[in-house]
């Protein structure tokens, strides 16, 4: 709560200080299967709806396992090794947290969730997968990914 009212104070305060009207921009879109929607308050029109579309439409080609031509779709289809830098920094992080929860967040459970529905794929989990879920089984060196084995698939969503 003191944060909020301090946050208040400060915000009240710097826009106080300006003669000039501001006004509230919003710009609205969809995005991977849902919708955005930015708000700010600006004296100009500083941030145009195909800047935001482009940035998320390239989060979206690296990130998204819903789109088949993505990098981590293609890592998961085995057809690639190759992870551009937006996967490869999120794969890194989570390995990080993966072992500091000591497994608790694990990305390679892409069978496991799609098995019970919340992927982009719905298939039958197989007990054998369980032997291939684990931060230990994958790691990242020099821009490639090495799975242990190609049955791993990842997913980032947590």
């Amino acid at each position: 709560m003191i944060l909020v009212v301090r946050f208040f104070l400060i915000f009240t305060v710097f826009f106080s200080c300006t003669n000039e009207k501001l006004s509230l921009y919003e710009i609205k879109g969809r995005t991977q299967g849902t919708f955005y929607s930015v708000k700010y308050y600006s004296n100009l029109n500083l941030i145009k709806k195909h800047s935001i579309d482009s940035i998320l439409f390239d989060i979206d080609l690296s990130l998204s396992t819903y789109n088949d031509s993505s990098n981590i779709s293609r890592v998961n289809n085995n057809s690639t090794t190759y992870v551009d830098t937006l996967l490869s920094d999120v794969i890194s992080r989570s390995i990080e947290i993966c072992n500091e929860t000591e497994g608790a967040f694990d990305i390679t459970v892409a069978p496991l969730v799609n098995s019970y529905g919340f992927g982009p794929r719905s298939t039958n989990f197989n007990t054998e997968y369980a032997n291939f879920l684990g931060c230990d089984k994958i790691s990242i060196r020099d821009g490639l990914i090495n799975k242990k084995n190609n049955i791993i698939q990842l997913d980032i969503n947590g």
